[in-house]
């Protein structure tokens, strides 16, 4: 009789195990720096990332000092603040309780329209904002146009 070969099952690849042979196997082939050389990268990674900072910090103050400049030859930035029409005014050192009576300051915005500001009021024991600066158009006397 005539001998039947049974057929062999072949074996399914499992590619998880593939994967890891073969990176096993590539592992292998690298060539590693020694330790002279490993020093020698790092030290230069980080001088290229000094000078880079270095550079870039010039070149940001550069900018900004251009845009400053733009700034204050500007017309815009060449008409005052309200705040830099406030007469100076001094703070006693020391107080006597935690109530200060403030008067309203008038002042002018940049139109020449007159306005009344209205200092912060603190408490002195925390150094916390009470009351909120307000700037309100001051009250145009009655009869007379403008």
């Amino acid at each position: 009789m005539s001998e039947t070969k049974h057929p062999t099952k072949t074996k399914k690849p499992n590619p998880i195990a593939d994967y890891l042979e073969s990176s096993v196997q590539e592992i292998r082939k690298v060539t590693w720096p020694t330790r002279q050389q490993a020093v020698r990268m790092t030290v230069l990674v980080i001088g290229f990332c000094l000078v880079a900072a270095l550079i870039l910090g010039a070149v940001d103050f550069v900018f900004n000092f251009g845009y400053r400049k733009l700034i204050e030859v500007s017309p815009a930035g060449s008409q005052p603040s309200i705040l830099d029409q406030l007469p100076e005014t001094t703070v006693p050192t020391s107080l006597i309780g935690d109530e200060v009576q403030v008067n309203n300051v008038s002042a002018t915005d940049a139109d020449g329209q007159p306005v009344t500001i209205t200092p912060a009021v603190t408490d002195s024991s925390s150094d916390t904002e009470l009351v909120p600066r307000t700037i309100q158009p001051a009250e145009q006397p009655t009869g007379t146009q403008q």
